[in-house]
């Protein structure tokens, strides 16, 4: 998978990871993604959102938050990149090409017409 999404700003990046988890959690069932794989994406999203949250303000982020929501920005990147590499790239129960160019693409939005 194009590694895009992975050079996005940190709000960019935010909206991205929050509009696939809605997505996913959405069509799970039509896309034949096992609940616990849904669930353990909706956990990273979960662990992942408190350390944007602290990030921000810039006036009262400390360099530790800042360094925490990094590393923790890489891991989720990572875990996003294996989940749509094994779930919804190659996945054919995905009939909109669409999705896939927005989950490879990083795009901060949902395609108009996602199935």
């Amino acid at each position: 998978m194009p590694k895009y999404f992975k050079s996005l700003s940190d709000l960019e990046f935010f909206n991205f990871q929050a509009n696939l988890v809605t997505q996913v959690t959405a069509s799970a069932v039509m896309w034949n993604i096992p609940p616990a794989i849904v669930t353990d994406l909706g956990n990273a999203q979960t662990q992942y959102e408190p350390l944007y949250n602290a990030i921000t303000n810039k006036m009262t982020r400390t360099p530790q938050q800042v360094q925490m929501h990094q590393e923790a920005r890489e891991e989720y990147e990572d875990s996003i990149e294996d989940f749509a590499n094994e779930y919804i790239l190659s996945n054919s129960a995905i009939a909109n090409a669409a999705v896939r160019r927005w989950v490879s693409t990083g795009a901060a939005t949902r395609p108009a017409r996602a199935r």
